[in-house]
């Protein structure tokens, strides 16, 4: 079914190609989505589909990037990828406030979505695949429905890491605020 509903979005793009763009495309849905409702459940929905999704973005470009990097022999650049986290955050560290206090919440939430969409796009547009990331010789080795079901694991196994990444991330703060022992 995943095969047939993307052959036509993504013509010859790997497992991980595909599902690097979906998730990156559903990052910039439910970020904007977030300004369509205050309800709790419809919030909870939201940040729970986006989070799993921004896991996956997180981890397939990561490991699409530096496999990338180690083919041109180039992995002392992997610190500009993971320099972009700390950008982005700094960014809408200083793009939040500043749009809160002049379109309010929902406002800022579309404003968000709308820088989503500007980086995003480029990215979807000039990531190009590699084979699946496979060598030419483990081609050969493996066929595509036991490389399809190998991704597969290797996906949920690194997603449930990244959704724990992303959710320690976020409530981290949280956390230690409600720890007596560790305020000053």
């Amino acid at each position: 079914m995943r095969a047939v509903m993307f052959d036509w979005t993504y013509p010859s793009c790997s497992a991980a190609l595909v599902t690097y763009r979906s998730s990156l495309i559903l990052c910039m849905a439910t970020t904007g989505a977030m300004s369509i409702s205050s309800n709790a459940w419809v919030w909870s929905a939201m940040r729970f589909i986006s989070g799993t999704a921004s896991g996956l973005v997180y981890v397939l470009v990561s490991s699409i990037v530096l496999d990338e990097l180690a083919r041109q022999n180039r992995s002392s650049l992997s610190g500009v990828l993971y320099g972009g986290v700390g950008i982005g955050i700094g960014i809408t560290g200083l793009l939040v406030p500043t749009a809160n206090h002049s379109f309010g919440w929902q406002g800022t939430w579309l404003e968000l979505m709308c820088l989503t969409v500007l980086l995003g796009i480029p990215s979807i547009l000039w990531m190009k695949d590699r084979a699946g990331g496979l060598t030419q010789r483990q081609s050969t080795v493996r066929t595509k429905g036991n490389r399809d079901r190998f991704f597969y694991c290797l996906t949920v196994a690194y997603g449930f890491g990244g959704i724990g990444y992303i959710i320690t991330g976020t409530f981290l703060v949280e956390l230690v605020t409600n720890i007596p022992t560790l305020h000053g």
